[in-house]
């Protein structure tokens, strides 16, 4: 459940612990957030920031970031939470080059962050699907696998989700339902709400018409619950596709979706 925070009454102490919690964590729509005051907490920030789709704010905030003395792994992940921004707004091409920019910079050292080195791999293969190149998705998906365990549950994740997407893409319904339903699975041990919420978004659009529309449904109202509009557009978009037309049903999801794209577009979400 989202809930407001008065920025000027946390203690420091608890700045990471907050932006954490908002970030990957069980309170995603917290807003107001407190001001960033590590390089580390302030890639959180933005993260926080840009699943409830203040977009503007959330670059200012990495921005910043790659202008600080960061390190090669943070900069790389804020390259990456860039190009995922504007995935979410469906700029497949603007994201690319960030995503590449995200893998050099993982590779600047001599033993790349499995994190930052996954994350830049996995944008680049939800790049390559914006332009219906699933077999440059699946070797991106190949070379990312082997370092999965050491980058954490988030990207392991995000590679059901990509995977599960390639294999919609590529017509093999059966196998992208295996892919959704295991990353579905793997949210049960999963700290962070908005990714259980996409989790299942993936899980919808692989369910199709066997199941997708009344799940997106559900999914409309966990994410306003939240404060995450862009998943909340998102499960709008994919329950409108799943939808028969029925006059004012679809109305009603036409003027729910053009506020929803306004109220992005206030934020600095400017759809693709």
């Amino acid at each position: 459940m989202s809930h407001d925070t008065d920025a000027g009454a946390i203690d420091a102490g608890a700045v990471d612990e907050l932006l954490r919690d908002a970030a990957f964590g069980a309170h995603p729509g917290c807003y107001p957030l407190p001001a960033a005051t590590t390089p580390e907490n302030r890639w959180w920030r933005a993260v926080a920031l840009g699943g409830q789709g203040r977009y503007a704010a959330a670059d200012s905030e990495l921005r910043v970031l790659v202008r600080q003395p960061t390190g090669a792994r943070l900069v790389s992940l804020a390259a990456s939470t860039r190009g995922s921004h504007l995935r979410q707004l469906g700029r497949h091409a603007a994201a690319r080059p960030l995503d590449a920019r995200a893998l050099v910079e993982a590779t600047r050292t001599s033993a790349p962050a499995a994190d930052a080195w996954c994350d830049a791999l996995l944008g680049l293969a939800a790049d390559a699907l914006g332009g219906s190149q699933t077999g440059l998705a699946r070797r991106l998906l190949a070379r990312c696998e082997p370092s999965l365990d050491a980058a954490g549950w988030r990207c392991r994740l995000r590679w059901h989700w990509v995977s599960a997407e390639t294999a919609l893409c590529d017509g093999a319904v059966a196998k992208a339902r295996v892919q959704a339903e295991q990353g579905a699975q793997l949210t049960r041990k999963c700290p962070s709400v908005r990714h259980q919420v996409k989790s299942q978004l993936v899980h919808a659009a692989a369910l199709g018409p066997d199941g997708g529309a009344e799940l997106a449904a559900e999914l409309v109202v966990q994410a306003q619950a939240h404060g995450l509009l862009p998943l909340q557009w998102a499960s709008m978009m994919l329950l409108k596709a799943l939808t028969v037309s029925s006059g004012a049903r679809e109305g009603e999801l036409d003027a729910m979706l053009d506020s929803a794209a306004e109220l992005l577009a206030r934020r600095g979400g400017v759809l693709g």
